[in-house]
């Protein structure tokens, strides 16, 4: 008995496109139709239809998201610390020696941090910035302003550019 080619049968592809296209499996086809998976990936493949594209695309965009929201919740937390560094630039400091001829220990507040001290929060401070600008920067690609830039004209009273 010779095998039945249903590949070039309009009835048999039309039926199997119409159940591609509704989203079922290959093999939820092949059991509606009674054709082999094979035959049945053969058929979708001729006209245009992956199996698969929209599960992967799907989990694609979920993946993006994930990310998207992961580094939003990211710059959200590294700009609480870049508060909390800059509230320490003029905060009073405390400030301690140990040792001497009598080896003894003393310690005392000063107005605010010395000057070292508040060049490493500087710096710390515009690490930590520049990271938050970067992330806004990834996140924002292709668009005319950047998420930073509409909230501080937000801030402003003024309308994004």
């Amino acid at each position: 008995m010779p095998v039945k080619d249903y590949r070039h049968d309009p009835k048999v592809v039309r039926k199997v496109m119409r159940l591609a296209e509704s989203g079922k499996s290959c093999r939820e086809v092949s059991k509606a139709t009674g054709i082999g998976r094979t035959t049945i990936g053969v058929i979708a493949a001729d006209h245009g239809h992956t199996w698969g594209a929209v599960n992967t695309r799907r989990a694609a965009e979920a993946n993006a998201a994930y990310g998207a929201e992961w580094r939003a919740e990211f710059a959200r937390r590294l700009s609480a610390k870049c508060e909390v560094l800059l509230n320490d630039m003029d905060a009073p400091c405390l400030v301690h020696n140990f040792g001497g001829k009598d080896n003894d220990f003393n310690e005392h507040e000063i107005a605010k941090p010395p000057h070292a001290d508040r060049l490493k929060l500087m710096q710390a401070i515009r690490s930590s910035l520049q990271s938050v600008l970067d992330i806004d920067r990834h996140d924002n690609v292709g668009t005319d302003t950047s998420a930073v830039e509409a909230w501080l004209e937000a801030m402003r009273g003024r309308p994004p550019v």
